[in-house]
């Protein structure tokens, strides 16, 4: 999906502290009143930003707001454009204050839509410690997937683990994986290409409805209608106002 680059040193010094700040503050004592936001960023023309981009955003309203951004990458690398088509490369997640995530979308010309989550205040708490666990230095890369393991994906499984019961998501077009991605690489046919080289076959079958969620803006649509089941069998709205 799209990935973020922070391009400048002075952003990273700043990041470094905020990170390192971040970890200080969360150890001494939880949030409260913590909220999250599906942060859903529209595509751009670039190969990596072709399919747009997922971030999840934490805010308590007491001056925390920071985005948990599972797109950083170096994409100075040898031979990055191919390896990112063929899913070879390792990204990370970084914590990055709102202001300088949004400063990299506005420069892009990218729109970000904010849906907010349904969360209870000790799953919030959970997702919260879950995601300081994943920005840690021996746990913050991972090997990138454009299927199964990309930004969308990790905020989606991030947020399922720590809901207490079970997302369902609305039934929609039944596609496969390639049809999906086709549908943002038309008018790019190296990246075509590339992908069609490394999906193969096996990813012409029709795909479950949580499994079609791996692409930004589908995720953004099937969170408008998901609704969450806790172990009693009651439900609610998996976003708020909806």
């Amino acid at each position: 999906m799209v990935q973020t680059q922070l391009k400048y040193h002075k952003i990273f010094l700043l990041v470094l502290f905020f990170v390192t700040g971040l970890h200080r503050v969360c150890a001494q004592t939880p949030y409260e009143n913590l909220q999250f936001d599906l942060l859903t960023c529209s595509p751009g023309t670039q190969v990596y930003e072709l399919y747009g981009h997922t971030a999840l955003r934490a805010t308590d309203g007491k001056g925390l707001d920071v985005v948990f951004n599972y797109g950083v990458f170096d994409f100075k690398k040898p031979h990055f454009v191919w390896n990112f088509v063929l899913g070879k490369t390792d990204h990370m997640v970084q914590p990055v204050p709102f202001d300088i995530f949004m400063m990299e979308y506005e420069h892009r010309g990218s729109s970000v839509t904010a849906q907010r989550i349904n969360l209870t205040e000790s799953e919030a708490q959970q997702l919260m410690r879950s995601l300081m666990d994943n920005v840690l230095p021996e746990n913050r890369e991972y090997r990138y997937n454009s299927l199964t393991n990309n930004c969308t994906t990790k905020v989606r499984d991030m947020i399922e683990r720590a809901i207490d019961g079970e997302v369902k998501y609305p039934k929609f077009e039944k596609k496969t994986y390639r049809e999906f991605m086709h549908q943002y690489t038309d008018g790019h046919p190296w990246a075509e290409l590339g992908n069609d080289m490394l999906l193969g076959a096996s990813v012409d079958t029709i795909l479950t409805d949580r499994k079609s969620a791996f692409l930004p803006e589908r995720l953004m649509k099937f969170y408008d209608e998901a609704v969450v089941y806790d172990l009693e069998g009651n439900s609610k709205p998996l976003l708020i106002g909806k």
